[in-house]
């Protein structure tokens, strides 16, 4: 029986959390990844909305989309989250850790 995948979520679609999102890809295309993206996360709607549509046609399964990290763990659709891939600015990382 194959391994269960990480449910992981990405919190920050700027810059940086596009990078990890192709690391991701990379890992997938390599057949190498125990991850499955569920949800990205960011406080501004349109970055969240443009990661998702990338990790849909680069992992061909769009995650869902949230603005806040209090909606994020309130559930994505129900699932759990295994981990979080916090990609903010380095200053909110404590805070939202």
């Amino acid at each position: 029986m194959a391994d269960p995948k990480i449910t992981l979520a990405l919190v920050g679609c700027g810059g940086m959390g596009l990078r990890h999102l192709h690391g991701l890809t990379e890992l997938h295309n390599a057949g190498i990844s125990s991850f499955e993206l569920i949800a990205v996360c960011d406080t501004r709607a349109e970055a969240a909305e443009r990661a998702a549509d990338l990790a849909e046609t680069l992992l061909g399964r769009r995650p869902q989309v949230f603005v806040g990290i209090s909606e994020l763990l309130a559930g994505a659709n129900g699932r759990v989250l295994d981990a979080v891939d916090l990609v903010t600015d380095a200053g909110t990382h404590h805070r939202l850790g």
